[in-house]
């Protein structure tokens, strides 16, 4: 049982690392400086699969310390193209935009601050549960262990 315990506690750990790491990461834009960018092209980009959704694709031109950079992104998706055509419309070629940028790597950008979403939540109480299960096995283990 105490092997079982410490396997379980190992899985949440895990399943921990992977939570923080993604929330980390999306919280961490969010503190990046902005810069002015131009919308070069902006595009609607239908999806099939699982869902069949339509996602605006926008690219863009920016400069940070003089050197020139650039981005495309999928920016939004929507369940119907007239939702996704509604958001096009926002991004006009030539539209003057703000994006966020990682100032060690210039190059990398994002068009809006990410935020945690569902599977971030979903992961962090998966690693939760799953070191409340290992911490409370290897518990029982040793208290079996002291009755022998």
């Amino acid at each position: 049982m105490k092997l079982i315990g410490f396997r379980i506690l190992m899985l949440g750990l895990l399943v921990l690392v992977f939570a923080l790491s993604r929330a980390w990461d999306k919280l961490e834009t969010r503190r990046w400086p902005t810069a002015e960018a131009t919308v070069v092209f902006s595009d609607i980009v239908e999806r099939t699969g699982k869902t069949h959704d339509w996602c605006v694709r926008v690219g863009y031109r920016y400069s940070v310390d003089g050197g020139r950079q650039g981005g495309a992104r999928r920016w939004g998706c929507s369940a119907s193209r007239n939702g996704a055509e509604a958001k096009l419309a926002q991004m006009p070629e030539g539209q003057r935009i703000q994006v966020y940028y990682d100032p060690a790597h210039p190059e990398r950008s994002q068009l809006e601050a990410d935020a945690p979403d569902g599977l971030d939540i979903l992961s962090g109480l998966l690693a939760v549960i799953l070191l409340a299960v290992g911490f409370d096995r290897m518990r029982r283990a040793r208290q079996l262990a002291a009755k022998a």
